[in-house]
């Protein structure tokens, strides 16, 4: 009886079975729960209710990542290509952006996109740069 109730309170509450909770000494209350209404109800009661999330604190979080604490090397950690991918990904997604915002000219997005895929940039502020240096970069009024 006990374990159709917490099913349909960890339905209702998105949590698994484990972490439903019924006070004891409202158990009397639930022989004549029936139905997922039923079972609200007692969620809004706060007789049925999630158990509290252990975990962390904060201040142990950030000793385990400080220096002392690390093991293996940077690429270890985040791989070289991981970097990479994501730093590429960021910078075709703006080339895109600055295309479709009328900051730069269709024609030249081939040239920009090879030295994006031959590493040419450090990041998003290098790109914005060589664009603003070389007059690749148009300057367009926003309209607001």
């Amino acid at each position: 009886m006990f374990s159709t109730i917490k099913r349909l309170a960890s339905d209702i509450l998105s949590v698994g079975k484990n972490k439903i909770k019924i006070k004891p000494e409202e158990r009397t209350k639930l022989k004549d729960v029936l139905t997922r209404k039923d079972v609200k109800n007692l969620i809004q009661d706060k007789i049925i209710y999630v158990k509290t999330k252990a975990g962390f604190k904060v201040a142990n979080k950030r000793k385990r990542k400080l220096a002392g604490s690390r093991r293996g090397s940077m690429n270890a950690r985040t791989l070289e290509k991981k970097k990479w991918m994501t730093n590429v990904r960021v910078q075709r997604k703006y080339l895109n952006q600055l295309i479709s915002r009328g900051n730069l000219n269709k024609n030249n997005k081939r040239k920009i996109y090879l030295r994006i895929k031959g590493g040419s940039f450090k990041g998003k502020k290098a790109l914005l740069m060589f664009l603003k240096d070389n007059d690749f970069y148009i300057e367009v009024a926003q309209n607001k």
